[in-house]
């Protein structure tokens, strides 16, 4: 993206020069003060960063243009004379016909705008792009300078020269001769866990068979649809815990014993091995030990997992013919048992006080914490309801009071 608020200055200091800004990939991505930055004609899109339907070009101009030359041949959508002689004249009516199924669309989708807050959105525009370019700085080379990313649009070289077609060509990507349940397992810091890979129903998310833990906000719920919808694809996996079953280890511990289909260890030194269940009694048995649990738990990807299942009723509502087969009623996940899962430390950290001294912090804390100092040697809550917290260069104990949980659900809890 160029430097626009440099070449604003530029501009400032030729008056008789009409700067045209083409923002039809980043307008409602990035911050664009048009005003603020002089810009005299502003041309965007309707289907790129602000998702709206497509084949829609925005323009907005200024009056300075009016003092321009007539040019002929330039047609109706770009005469900006033209244009700004019908908006006065005319109470804001166009030289073109609109489309109004357009414009109740758009409406629409401003209002989901509205929602979000223009400022989240740009934020999260940020975080995306870069997540997007980490990534592809590490796998491949991102085609822009150093400094002039977009925020909105990543180009990404292929310096790997990978064709999706030769990898289909060469057996890379294939489609199984038939349905099987896989076995994964993931090698962290010399401790292993094994899990078995499989398709969760949609159905049992909203039955509140799979259990979640946290609430999920709508903008990212919205993200991942998205990707969902335009893709067609589940890119990766959410991880799944249940309650331990011998019979299921057992088949697990048979099932590894075997040479793996795939061994190898990335760059963040995290191991994966993965093995194809083949035996048809083991394939039956694994389906009937799932059948006979009470309820699966989402460990990690609760806004994957509604966004999956959110996605599959979209398509079973269209679906006049649905039959409950379709792959769009179930979504990839890894089942792990939850006598394998380690539990990692969750930390936030806290910019300010708010305007509290850390005596004043702390007193307002104790309205809903039992607060124990703890001292300056680490300390890691080993208990439910148990929180540490380090401030001031000390380590405290918050042990939540009675009455600020609801033991009963499994996110008040």
């Amino acid at each position: 993206m160029n430097p626009i608020e440099s070449i604003a200055e530029v501009i400032r200091k030729y008056p008789d020069v009409v700067w045209l800004v083409d923002t039809v990939s980043s307008l409602g991505g990035v911050k664009i003060e048009v005003d603020k930055l002089g810009i005299d004609v502003c041309i965007s899109s309707s289907k790129s960063a602000l998702h709206f339907h497509p084949d829609c070009l925005w323009h907005r101009f200024q009056k300075k243009l009016k003092s321009g030359s007539v040019v002929s041949g330039i047609g109706y959508y770009l005469d900006f004379l033209t244009l700004c002689e019908f908006i006065e004249k005319k109470d804001h009516q166009y030289s073109c016909t609109p489309s109004l199924s357009h414009m109740f669309a758009m409406d629409f989708q401003l209002d989901r705008i509205m929602k979000e807050g223009i400022e989240n959105r740009f934020i999260r525009h940020i975080e995306m792009a870069e997540y997007v370019i980490n990534w592809a700085s590490h796998f491949f080379k991102v085609f822009t300078m150093p400094g002039f990313e977009s925020m909105t649009g990543t180009t990404i070289e292929n310096k790997r020269n990978i064709k999706i077609a030769d990898l289909i060509k060469d057996g890379v990507f294939f489609v199984d001769d038939k349905e099987y349940y896989y076995i994964y397992a993931q090698t962290m810091n010399g401790r292993r866990q094994y899990g078995i890979v499989g398709a969760a129903s949609i159905d049992d998310y909203f039955n509140n068979v799979i259990k979640k833990h946290e609430l999920t906000r709508p903008d990212k719920e919205e993200d991942r649809k998205n990707h969902v919808r335009y893709s067609n694809l589940n890119y990766e996996p959410v991880l799944f815990a249940y309650p331990n079953l011998p019979a299921l280890d057992a088949i697990v511990s048979d099932v590894a014993k075997a040479t793996p289909e795939y061994d190898f260890i990335t760059d963040d030194g995290i191991g994966h091995t993965f093995w194809i269940v083949k035996d048809d009694k083991q394939i039956a048995d694994i389906t009937k030990h799932f059948a006979s649990l009470p309820s699966t738990y989402v460990a990690d990807g609760h806004h994957r997992t509604a966004a999956a299942a959110l996605v599959g009723k979209e398509l079973k509502e269209k679906n006049p013919n649905h039959t409950g087969k379709e792959e769009y009623n179930y979504f990839l996940a890894v089942h792990f048992p939850d006598n394998q899962l380690a539990i990692m430390d969750y930390n936030r950290v806290v910019k300010d006080l708010n305007g509290n001294t850390t005596e004043e912090f702390i007193s307002k804390l104790k309205t809903s914490f039992e607060v124990e100092e703890k001292g300056t040697k680490e300390f890691r809550p080993m208990h439910l309801h148990e929180f540490g917290m380090y401030l001031d260069g000390k380590w405290y104990r918050l042990t939540a009071k009675n009455g600020t949980y609801d033991n009963n659900d499994p996110i008040g809890a």
